[in-house]
């Protein structure tokens, strides 16, 4: 018997210039009618790759705006 199964993850980081905790794939950051939310998934790019290209938790740059400070940072690796 085969089932179907799926991924639920939370990418959680520290602002660097506030210090506030950011949930990165939740609101603002998921919802296409903010300024928070990229134009693609990028994260979920890196988290799960593709088809033909894996998955890459640790040479990203994905730029980000906080939304608590409307500063401006780079994720560039991804930790379990």
């Amino acid at each position: 018997m085969a089932v179907t199964g799926y991924v639920i993850y939370d990418v959680i980081v520290t602002c660097p210039h506030c210090n506030s905790r950011l949930n990165l794939n939740k609101y603002p950051y998921d919802d296409e009618a903010t300024d928070y939310s990229l134009g693609e998934d990028e994260l979920g790019l890196a988290l799960f790759g593709r088809s033909n290209e894996p998955a890459n938790w640790n040479r990203i740059q994905i730029e980000y705006k906080c939304c608590k400070c409307d500063k401006s940072f780079v994720l560039s690796n991804l930790a379990t």
